[in-house]
């Protein structure tokens, strides 16, 4: 197995990194994805090339390896790397663009309390704020309402820190910079399985408006209809469904980032549009239901 790898890294530089392949993690591919460290935080790049020649600095070590098939075909690299060439853009940022959806990265942040940190909450609970502080009372306040959220010991992501505590981006650095907190990178490839609602009728007894009526009929000239298809279902179906009238069928449409690093089918199928996938996955419902098969429902009659 090659001990290094080239990395394409959505940054606006128009280079590659160069990483160390660990013992024990799986081989990366040229074209799959990796999760890789980048200054104080962690980035999703493709694997640009897989080599053995040992750079002159210390190289970081890959993190992770999320696909086992290449995600990008040689023909696509290399049209990426033309695009790169001609319109003078990073390839990473273009490598990044002609991913499918499910192979996005979701950059999350989180911050825990440090000894300084909790030593600074005990000092101001017996003897208050301190007067030596360069800063005014309100902004010590608010430092202070920081480490109470984290005075349990817990990571606790930005957005609900920040939502927790009425702290700012500024207040945060300065924790950083007294070390009375620190930053970790939570980031991860991002969910991308989204949910079809199927709208199935059980009985068309009782009085209707006409958008329900409408709703009916479609719902009596197909067997099972999509929700987003059906007129005014987003304002009539919740009526419906109370008065026990359709049962609302879930299917998964989309791939979880595990099943998308392990498929084994062509990487050209990984770029397929979205409406051809839901009529696939439609269709699959339909045959289990006629073979008698059960889905998950959120509503039975």
């Amino acid at each position: 197995m090659p001990q290094f790898c080239d990395v394409a890294l959505p940054v606006p530089l128009d280079a590659t990194f160069t990483y160390r392949i660990p013992e024990g993690l799986a081989e990366p591919c040229v074209g799959g994805r990796v999760i890789v460290p980048f200054r104080e935080k962690r980035l999703c790049g493709v694997v640009n090339e897989l080599h053995d020649r040992e750079p002159r600095f210390t190289a970081k070590s890959v993190q992770r390896v999320l696909d086992a098939t290449s995600a990008l075909t040689p023909d696509l690299m290399e049209l990426g790397r033309w695009i790169a060439q001609y319109y003078i853009a990073p390839i990473g940022e273009v490598f990044r663009t002609m991913l499918p959806l499910s192979a996005e990265f979701h950059r999350v942040v989180g911050y825990r309390i440090t000894d300084k940190g909790f030593a600074a909450l005990h000092a101001a609970s017996t003897a208050g704020s301190s007067l030596r502080s360069r800063k005014d009372t309100s902004h010590q306040m608010l430092e202070y309402a920081v480490l109470n959220r984290l005075g349990d010991g817990e990571v606790v992501r930005e957005p609900t820190l920040r939502s927790a505590s009425g702290a700012s981006r500024a207040v945060l650095q300065t924790l950083l910079r007294k070390k009375w907190i620190a930053r970790l990178d939570l980031s991860d490839v991002r969910d991308a399985t989204r949910t079809i609602q199927i709208a199935s009728l059980r009985n068309a007894g009782g009085k209707f408006n006409s958008n329900q009526k409408t709703i009916i009929t479609i719902c009596k000239a197909r067997k099972d209809c999509a929700l987003r298809s059906t007129p005014c279902a987003n304002l009539e179906y919740p009526a419906l469904l109370c008065r026990l009238l359709c049962a609302a069928a879930q299917w998964s449409s989309g791939r979880s980032p595990q099943r998308f690093a392990c498929r084994e089918s062509s990487p050209e199928s990984l770029n397929s549009c979205s409406h051809q996938r839901r009529g696939r996955l439609l269709n699959r419902l339909l045959q289990q239901q006629k073979n008698g098969s059960s889905c998950r429902c959120c509503c039975t009659a």
